[in-house]
């Protein structure tokens, strides 16, 4: 199965499962289950470290991009780059907060060109709206966060977005992600 079919089920299951056990705005959670899914399929990724700017007239949401106002919050947004694909796995946090605002709950964009070196900003423009994701660091380091270590709860969502993927696979007599690697 290519990346884009296993980004595109991903995205279809991992919102549900993520919140059963982290907050709608946990991406650092999000951003490891994502690379932890991935790397189950033998795909490669890192995290990313972004602002968000979402331009929806008339709405220009941000996220992550000010530092933190408070001392429980890492000041920032954290995404995946997966094999040329960015997944933003807690996208839904966007909705969740302005229910004006319609949005996937996962957003998955394909850098093009495949194969480019990799930028410092990427635009997509989407039927919900424009998307800005530019490079910023965080306020603090994403990975000191509890959220980013190893935990059952981390494991069971890992655990229960791999198993749906190979369901839906079954289910739709695709190829399991788990027989191409």
């Amino acid at each position: 199965m290519d990346t884009k079919t296993l980004v595109r089920i991903f995205a279809g299951c991992a919102r549900r499962e993520i919140c059963r056990h982290f907050l709608p705005n946990s991406c650092v959670a999000s951003t490891a289950i994502t690379l932890d899914v991935m790397r189950h399929y033998g795909r490669h990724g890192r995290a990313w470290e972004v602002c968000l700017q979402v331009l929806r007239p008339p709405f220009h949401l941000e996220v992550g991009c000010h530092p933190s106002d408070s001392p429980d919050t890492i000041g920032g947004h954290l995404v995946s780059l997966v094999d040329g694909f960015l997944i933003d796995a807690s996208f839904g946090q966007i909705g969740d907060a302005n229910p004006a605002v319609e949005v996937p709950s996962v957003f998955v964009g394909e850098l093009l060109p495949q194969g480019a070196p990799f930028r410092d900003a990427y635009q997509f423009h989407t039927p919900f709206g424009e998307l800005q994701y530019d490079s910023r660091p965080m306020s603090k380091d994403y990975r000191l966060s509890p959220d980013w270590g190893p935990s059952a709860e981390r494991d069971a969502v890992r655990t229960a977005i791999i198993t749906q993927i190979e369901g839906y696979c079954h289910l739709n007599g695709l190829e399991s992600p788990s027989d191409a690697t």
